[in-house]
């Protein structure tokens, strides 16, 4: 019995349209793939930065024998941190520093329809993180459930590169004061703050949250 060895070769037509599909895929896919690597890498360097800030305050904190430190200015709250930070850069308004305050979004929302950061001292941390020190009426500030609000600090965990977005690279932690804790770190979102994260937001409430919810969630939400 003999056997047909013949095989079907592809036509040039059959291959350029799988190429073609190939390269559709690839297109689709490879884009996917970097944004959510750069999400995850973002995500790294805000646990870093809050690991950080956290152990900053410890330091100060100690350092100041757990009594109250100045902070009734921001430029004082910046004076007080900046050796337990390590500032490598100093400047006394933020929007020296930053971008344009119109050119930062609210998460997956529009521009110039949530608060960038406030016209207070900011520095460039030793990792290349940008952070903005704000002071709030020397820890009698409050929002929604959350007294005893010292300050906060604004930081966008990769300078001035994109996408310059809550929740994506731009973040907020509260600096807290009270009696029987002392100096604490608690990023905004949480503590019954009152702040909360929404996908298309188009304001600081369901946005500024999104500092807590990268935290606690690997995947963030995309409706």
């Amino acid at each position: 019995m003999l056997i047909d060895s013949k095989k079907k070769a592809f036509s040039l037509a059959e291959v350029l349209i799988a190429l073609v599909i190939i390269g559709i895929v690839v297109a689709i896919t490879i884009p996917a793939l970097a944004h959510d690597t750069q999400d995850k890498q973002f995500r790294a360097k805000w646990i870093k930065l809050m690991s950080t800030l956290i152990q900053g305050t410890v330091r100060l904190q100690t350092a100041n024998g757990g009594q109250l430190w100045d902070m009734t200015t921001s430029s004082n709250m910046m004076e007080e941190y900046k050796n337990y930070l390590i500032l490598i850069k100093e400047v006394n308004s933020a929007d020296s520093l930053f971008l344009d305050s119109t050119l930062y979004r609210c998460y997956k929302g529009s521009p110039a329809t949530c608060t960038a950061y406030p016209n207070a001292p900011a520095g460039i941390l030793s990792d290349g993180s940008y952070v903005v020190f704000k002071s709030e009426n020397n820890c009698s500030a409050s929002e929604s459930g959350l007294s005893g609000i010292c300050g906060s600090f604004i930081v966008d965990v990769n300078g001035v590169s994109p996408p310059n977005m809550w929740g994506k690279d731009l973040f907020q932690a509260w600096v807290v004061y009270s009696q029987t804790k002392g100096y604490q770190v608690f990023p905004v979102g949480s503590n019954g703050d009152g702040y909360t994260c929404q996908a298309e937001s188009e304001e600081d409430s369901t946005s500024l949250g999104c500092s807590t919810y990268s935290l606690l969630h690997v995947e963030m939400p995309n409706t």
